[in-house]
Parts: C-alpha cells; sequence; structure tokens
C-alpha cells in the first residue's frame, strides 16, 4: 500500500530535479497512479526548488506538467480532482489497473471519473483524446451514453 505510490513519487520526483523532462522533451513519460503524491507535493517542491534542485530549470510545477499521469486511483475522487486542479486534465490519461482490477472495480475506473465532478469536455479529455494525442492515434469516442470507451475494439 505505501511501496508503490512512494517508488511512483520517488520517479516523478527524481526526472524532475534532474531537469530530465526538459533534456529529453521528445520523451513521452506517463506515470502510474497519478505519480503518487505528486499533485499534492509539487507547491512544497516549488518552495524547495532553489535549495534542493538548483541544476533544473523550470520550477517542478512546470516540469511536472511536461509529463502525463495516468488516473488510477482505485476511485479516488479527491486524489483525481486536485490531480486536475494541480497538473491540468490534459496532463491526465485514463487507467484502469488491469489485470489487477477485473470485473466491476475495472467498470469503475470509468465510472468514477464521471463522479469526479469534472467539466464534461475533461472527462472526455481523459478517457480518450489525450491518449490519443500522445501515441498518434484517432480517438475513439464512446457512442451510446454510458459506453465505455474501446467497447467493442
Amino acid at each position: 500500500m505505501v511501496g508503490a505510490p512512494t517508488e511512483d513519487v520517488l520517479v516523478a520526483t527524481s526526472l524532475i530535479a534532474r531537469g530530465h523532462v526538459r533534456r529529453y522533451p521528445a520523451v513521452k513519460i506517463i506515470h502510474s497512479h497519478l505519480g503518487g503524491a505528486v499533485p499534492l507535493l509539487l507547491g512544497l517542491w516549488d518552495a524547495l526548488h532553489e535549495f534542493e534542485a538548483r541544476d533544473s530549470a523550470l520550477a517542478p510545477s512546470e516540469a511536472a506538467r511536461l509529463m502525463w499521469y495516468d488516473t488510477v486511483t482505485h476511485g479516488s475522487v479527491p486524489a483525481l480532482r486536485t490531480a486536475a486542479d494541480v497538473l491540468g486534465a490534459d496532463r491526465l490519461v485514463f487507467g484502469t489497473d488491469f489485470p489487477y482490477q477485473r470485473g466491476s472495480h475495472h467498470l469503475a475506473a470509468n465510472d468514477y471519473l464521471a463522479q469526479a465532478g469534472l467539466p464534461a469536455g475533461d472527462v472526455e479529455r481523459i478517457r480518450v483524446a489525450t491518449a490519443a494525442k500522445l501515441l498518434n492515434l484517432a480517438p475513439r469516442v464512446a457512442s451510446r451514453p454510458g459506453e465505455h470507451p474501446g467497447a467493442g475494439t
């Protein structure tokens, strides 16, 4: 319960503090689980930036917005809302944690996006458009209300 999110945040911290996201702008980095605690720590990191990561030309909050984050939170609406507010909904991509989550838990990964109270355009961006753009794919949008993106493919 602690190991995976800690590893997620350590990876993001290292990429941000060492300037890798700026140095390699063509590399598309997608973090799991909203990057662990990244959305919660960016304010602190910005305040400590000049002491902790002087070699990084970008503030941590700017560098964090050069990467993407999947929405796997196992239904935590506050975590999703915080990430959308801090990182921007355009930095979030739909995630399910498959094969670890299956059945109703897998479907709930999609449903909680609508329950978060995000604007409808942000929800569709997270579900389909951002990942399609990152992967150079034509977006496939659900054709019926309640249909999950990619259903029938």
